[in-house]
């Protein structure tokens, strides 16, 4: 399967609308795997702490972690 930037291209253009049509202090991007591991109020209290500041997370691939028996190649 060859890589395609179209959904990457999406994802900017809504990105970009987001900020455009509302007044969000925070944008997260998440997969269909990610959930909060925490509650609510959590978040909030995280949030209310970066109120302003951005954060990324960047992790080279492969990446080890991501490695499973199955498929040991990091997530390439």
């Amino acid at each position: 399967m060859l890589f395609s930037w179209s959904l990457m291209e999406v994802e900017r253009a809504g990105l970009w609308l987001a900020l455009e049509r509302r007044k969000a202090e925070h944008v997260i991007v998440l997969s269909g795997a990610c959930y909060p591991l925490v509650t609510v109020e959590q978040l909030e209290d995280d949030f209310s702490r970066w109120r302003r500041l951005s954060r990324m997370q960047l992790d080279p691939v492969p990446f080890a972690a991501w490695s499973t028996p199955r498929n040991p190649d990091g997530g390439l």
